[in-house]
């Protein structure tokens, strides 16, 4: 006769367990195959258990609720709230159909901080882009941003200073344009306006993110509701 000591009868018992889980979480949200030779198995495993006679003090309960239970399949998605921390809960059945669940609590400080983070890190690379964007001057397409601005500016100037009437400038797509002095100035000057504006919009953005009180009931809101 097999003796089955303490810790070999707690990890049988933990492996029942991890059963139980995974029938009352049910087939996974997306999963559309045939998923009932995972529920005979797992419920003909836990009927096994119950035959066993080594147990001692373990609560066998859960392993019978399991296997009279109706395990959720073909679960419906849910797309869970953004205003609180959600975790995935049990599915649950409304009018015939198993639908996903979400457990809420309210965010705590560390997590909003963390959350306020990402958004100043998105604010940021959404500036980058935007900074990226093509600045038109007189139908002609120009790299836009800080250091084309400053790029373009510095050419008209060392062209007056040598005395050159027009330099040539490429445009966003590289192709060559002959422009005077004043003009390359007026191009230079159109992509810093435009930059400008972009900046002070994101400027703006981290103010008011860096301005929200984290304890405020609705401090989520707030974050998501910023953008450029």
């Amino acid at each position: 006769m097999t003796v089955i000591n303490d810790d070999e009868i707690a990890d049988i018992y933990a492996a029942a367990l991890d059963s139980v889980e995974l029938l009352k979480k049910g087939q996974p949200v997306g999963d559309t195959s045939n998923w009932q030779p995972v529920i005979d198995r797992n419920k003909k495993h836990l009927e096994s258990l119950l035959d066993r006679t080594f147990w001692t003090s373990e609560d066998l309960q859960p392993l019978r609720d399991s296997i009279a239970a109706e395990v959720p399949v073909y679960v419906r998605p849910e797309t869970p709230r953004t205003d609180q921390y959600a975790t995935e809960a049990y599915p649950a059945k409304a009018e015939g159909v198993w639908v996903q669940q979400w457990a809420y609590r309210p965010y705590t400080t560390p997590e909003l901080s963390d959350i306020r983070w990402e958004k100043r890190e998105a604010i940021k690379a959404d500036h980058q882009a935007q900074c990226h964007q093509y600045v038109e001057f007189n139908g002609v397409l120009w790299r836009g941003g800080e250091a084309s601005a400053v790029s373009i500016k510095n050419a008209a100037d060392l062209a007056d200073y040598s005395g050159a009437g027009e330099i040539i400038l490429r445009d966003a797509l590289k192709n060559p344009h002959p422009v005077s002095i004043s003009q390359a100035k007026a191009i230079a000057a159109t992509i810093g306006a435009d930059y400008q504006i972009k900046f002070q919009a994101k400027e703006e953005a981290l103010r008011k993110l860096d301005a929200i009180n984290l304890s405020d009931p609705d401090a989520k809101a707030q974050i998501d509701a910023i953008s450029l």
